[in-house]
C-alpha cells in the first residue's frame, strides 16, 4: 500500500499539467428571445443572471482560473447579450461584454454555427452547407466582437 501511494504522488508531481492555452472555452446558451427579437418573458432577468459573476456565464469570463487559449463563441449569444445592454439589466450585461472583450484578447477565437444547433440536424439536413454556415457565423461573430474570427477548421 505505502508503495501504491508513494508511485501515486510521484506520477502526480512528474506529469506535467496542461498550460491555461491547452484548453478551450465554450460560450453558449439556448436562446433568450423570440424570434421577432424580444426576450422570453423573464429570461432577459434569467440571462442577466447567468452573466453575473456567479453565473454559468459570468464565472466563465470573470474567474481567472477559466481563461482558454482558445475561444468557442456562439454569435446569437453576443447578440442576445448586447440588446440586454440597451435595456433594465444593462450594467451587468455590460460589464460582461467588456470583461469578454480583455479575457479574449491575444487569444485565438472560433464562431460556433449561430444559435448552437446540433451537429447531428446540420449532418443530415444542410450536409454540404456546414462550412457555409461557420463561415457567416464567424462574420458575424467578427462584426459583433470587432476583431477578427476563425471558424474551427482554420
Amino acid at each position: 500500500m505505502k508503495r501504491f501511494l508513494i508511485f501515486a504522488i510521484t506520477l502526480f508531481f512528474i506529469l506535467p499539467t496542461p498550460a491555461h492555452a491547452d484548453y478551450s472555452v465554450s460560450l453558449t446558451s439556448p436562446s433568450y428571445r423570440h424570434l421577432d427579437g424580444n426576450f422570453i418573458e423573464n429570461f432577459d432577468t434569467q440571462l442577466s443572471k447567468d452573466l453575473e459573476p456567479t453565473g454559468k456565464l459570468g464565472s466563465l469570463i470573470f474567474n481567472q482560473n477559466s481563461y482558454g487559449g482558445l475561444w468557442n463563441i456562439d454569435p446569437a449569444l453576443i447578440e442576445d447579450v448586447q440588446d440586454l445592454a440597451t435595456g433594465a439589466h444593462k450594467d451587468v450585461a455590460s460589464a460582461w461584454l467588456n470583461q469578454l472583450k480583455k479575457v479574449i484578447s491575444g487569444h485565438r477565437v472560433t464562431a460556433i454555427v449561430y444559435g448552437n444547433p446540433s451537429e447531428y440536424w446540420i449532418a443530415k439536413f444542410f450536409p454540404h452547407d456546414h462550412e457555409y454556415l461557420l463561415g457567416a457565423s464567424a462574420a458575424r461573430l467578427s462584426e459583433l466582437l470587432g476583431r477578427s474570427v476563425l471558424t474551427p477548421s482554420q
